[in-house]
């Protein structure tokens, strides 16, 4: 009986969610055949704001805190920002279900780089106007307008019911945030965690300002290619070819009895302007003999420079002889500073192209753009190589 009854309740319990399945099937199949969007989610704010406070403990002694990523004010916010909010998402939901206080500030970023390029793209799309023609409060009142537009209705996480607290969104471009910063900065350095050093930097000659590592996008060129470069002056693109191999000969200083000169295989020609020694590894058997010996400058006839031994120069890339190129090149400046007593103090301060990323210090190539001189630098390298 017992199992026989308790059998019979399942199958009761069955048939009854059954009739409510049916029953529900019934209603759907009287509702429109496409989803409603608007209509399933229209009360999602209204029960995310009553989540937060339901489960928000004022009076946890843990308290979570997390500070959103802030987007960038660079035009108007679409899903792609909803990516790693999501994520934050769960972890405060996460945190409030088991007791604590989480806090999760909102914000915009509109101090960045990728705020001030489109404002520029804009100044020169609409009045064929560049920023250094502004004063720099021009200039930031403009982004101010920018921000303004693009930040001035709420943070757009609410849609896919998101529960952050509205009432601690922060901009980041305010005298305050900027004041802490400024502070920031001083006590770091003041405690020794941060120093001033000179080193090379990426510098965009269109934004004219440095970039930082992290939006910089290297690209691995293993053959000639063409690639788009903004040009000078303007905002439009232009095409160059790069990746193709440029040997140059420096002459030996004194003359060896098989060897005259050393041949290096380069993709920036344009760079020897600024060259302070040429580099072979120790191993090579090739060129180990003549490390201390000195070479002549090509193209500057009174300069000559140093062979140094060095094991990150890679005895098959090229010729396996690697110009050092210091104030143009982040590897040629590790290798300079490990052999600093070889190189000439004055010479590692040598540079050849501006901050407009025109040649200077190049004799009759001053004033040249980068990459015309380059061509330029490849026809009187062909004449003196013969």
């Amino acid at each position: 009986m017992g199992i026989g009854s308790t059998s019979y309740r399942h199958v009761g319990m069955f048939l009854r969610d059954r009739g409510r399945c049916l029953s529900t099937a019934n209603r759907l199949a009287e509702r429109k055949a496409s989803f409603d969007l608007h209509a399933s989610t229209a009360d999602h704010e209204r029960r995310t704001e009553m989540a937060a406070k339901n489960r928000n403990d004022a009076h946890a002694v843990d308290v979570f805190r997390m500070v959103l990523p802030p987007p960038n004010v660079t035009g108007k916010l679409h899903l792609g920002h909803a990516l790693t909010v999501t994520v934050e998402d769960v972890l405060c939901r996460y945190k409030r279900v088991y007791g604590h206080q989480a806090i999760w500030h909102a914000g915009f970023d509109h101090a960045g780089i990728a705020t001030q390029t489109v404002v520029e793209q804009q100044l020169w799309k609409e009045k064929k106007i560049r920023r250094h023609e502004l004063s720099r409060e021009e200039f930031l009142e403009l982004c101010h307008q920018w921000k303004e537009t693009y930040t001035g209705e709420p943070v757009p996480h609410e849609s896919p019911g998101i529960c952050f607290l509205q009432n601690l969104e922060k901009k980041v471009l305010i005298e305050r945030f900027g004041e802490a910063v400024v502070a920031a900065f001083c006590r770091l350095h003041s405690e020794g965690l941060i120093f001033r050093e000179r080193r090379l930097v990426n510098w965009c000659p269109t934004l004219q300002s440095t970039i930082s590592d992290q939006e910089v996008d290297h690209i691995d060129v293993s053959e000639p290619k063409t690639i788009s470069v903004p040009s000078l002056g303007h905002y439009k693109e232009r095409i160059i070819k790069v990746g193709t191999m440029h040997h140059i000969r420096y002459e030996l200083v004194e003359k060896q009895s098989l060897i005259r000169y050393l041949e290096v295989a380069t993709t920036r020609p344009e760079t020897i302007f600024a060259d302070v020694a040429l580099a072979v590894h120790p191993c090579d058997k090739r060129y180990s003999h003549l490390v201390g010996k000195m070479v002549r400058h090509p193209l500057v006839l009174d300069r000559t420079m140093p062979i140094i031994a060095d094991e990150s120069v890679i005895p098959d890339k090229g010729t396996g002889v690697l110009k050092i190129t210091p104030s143009h090149d982040f590897t040629d400046l590790e290798i300079a500073r490990r052999h600093g007593k070889e190189i000439d103090a004055e010479a590692m301060k040598r540079i050849c192209i501006d901050e407009q990323a025109r040649l200077i210090n190049a004799s009759g190539f001053n004033g040249l753009d980068r990459f015309e001189a380059r061509q330029q630098v490849r026809l009187n390298i062909r004449v003196v190589n013969q």
